[in-house]
């Protein structure tokens, strides 16, 4: 979730905000006021930004695909007894 994006955001959301300071709202039993320096219209991250974000992406595709693969190659048997006695 980024609490930097009023849609996302459950107490922003539905909140109409201006340059400058808003009205203050209460959250949880805490009261905050927004003071919005300038409004930047929405752009894509570059890269380097991303790079994280991409990486992680990625790695969970290949790890979905990868199981969806060997489950339908291999038949999955989980012997209990000897995994509950592995803590012991």
């Amino acid at each position: 979730m980024n609490k930097l994006d009023p849609d996302q955001y459950t107490p922003l959301k539905d909140r109409m905000l201006v340059v400058g300071r808003n009205k203050p709202y209460e959250f949880e039993g805490k009261h905050y006021v927004v003071d919005l320096k300038a409004e930047v219209p929405v752009m894509r991250k570059e890269l380097s930004e991303a790079r994280g974000l991409v990486t992680s992406d990625f790695q969970n595709f290949l790890e979905k695909n990868w199981m969806e693969e060997i489950t339908m190659k291999h038949t999955i048997k989980v012997n209990y007894d000897i995994l509950y006695n592995l803590n012991k």
